[in-house]
């Protein structure tokens, strides 16, 4: 089973964040793929459907962001 973070692409300044999420996934990606090309909207885990349902910060501008799941990704843990 592998560890993926979930990261987001920030809009205001273009980088990708970590969130304090992590999922586990069998036979998962091997790179950073978009959640909605792994998960159906029925299938999201629910602590990621809780996480679209928040605003986040970026690191850099200080904004707060709401998120969508075309900008959130799963990231392999080495």
């Amino acid at each position: 089973m592998a560890l993926y973070n979930v990261m987001f692409l920030c809009g205001d300044c273009g980088r990708f964040h970590a969130t304090k999420l992590s999922v586990s996934m069998i036979d998962g990606p091997d790179r950073r793929k978009q959640i909605e090309d792994v998960y159906s909207p029925s299938e999201t885990p629910p602590e990621v459907t809780e996480l679209l349902r928040t605003h986040v910060m970026c690191p850099v501008t200080r904004n707060s962001i709401k998120l969508d799941r075309k900008k959130l990704y799963l990231v392999p843990i080495d």
